[in-house]
């Protein structure tokens, strides 16, 4: 389970204030699970979100409390309520779940093109119940996806980093929410990529206030 696909290297870790994180999914992928294992390092006894669940976690190679919003899988069409002022988007896909990984794509597609997702800037998706003996490879999962055609068409906001810092950083991490598999392994990579950008924008800024 040890495989992961991304398009960018893993800088050195920080991050340095509080930071929005979009946890998104169809039903039954294991949203909710992830986030109570990532928050109470326990599973088990979840019944399926109605709304959303919202907790912090504090990962040892961050100084700041990511706040992660698990918005209910049945209820897509209010997702859009939820999409402005996130650092980054966590999609979670169920690997086992090959009747509907198409609809898993649509859904993801329709959220990253949406133009209250122009801000975030980081996509990390975990392919999830990798525990299981007949679940989808990392790689066909993000190929399910069309991740890498989809960065190109659906990009975020602009700014002083100019091209290369107008396509979204993705990553696909395998996961299980039962044994607890790489699911830190996703939040480091995203807690190095949010530092990453910090230390961007603080070098652009002085390059970028004179513009009117």
């Amino acid at each position: 389970m040890g495989m992961t696909l991304s398009n960018y290297r893993l800088p050195s870790h920080n991050c340095h204030r509080d930071r929005k994180i979009l946890l998104l999914g169809l039903d039954s992928s294991g949203k909710t699970s992830i986030l109570y294992r990532l928050h109470l390092d326990s599973f088990g006894g979840f019944i399926p979100t109605i709304g959303f669940n919202v907790e912090n976690i504090r990962p040892p190679f961050c100084k700041e409390h990511l706040v992660l919003w698990d918005i209910s899988g049945q209820s897509i069409q209010l997702w859009r309520h939820y999409f402005l002022h996130n650092e980054a988007l966590v999609f979670v896909v169920d690997s086992t779940d090959y009747a509907r990984i198409r609809e898993a794509k649509e859904a993801l597609w329709r959220v990253l093109q949406h133009q209250d997702m122009a801000e975030t800037r980081f996509l990390l998706v975990y392919a999830n119940k990798q525990d299981r003996p007949n679940a989808m490879t990392v790689r066909e999962v993000m190929e399910a996806l069309d991740i890498e055609n989809l960065v190109k068409t659906a990009t975020p906001t602009t700014g002083a980093a100019g091209a290369a810092g107008r396509r979204r950083r993705w990553h696909v991490q395998g996961s299980s929410a039962l044994l607890g598999d790489g699911l830190w392994k996703g939040i480091e990579w995203l807690c190095a990529q949010i530092k990453d950008r910090s230390m961007n924008t603080s070098v652009a800024t002085p390059s970028t206030s004179n513009k009117g």
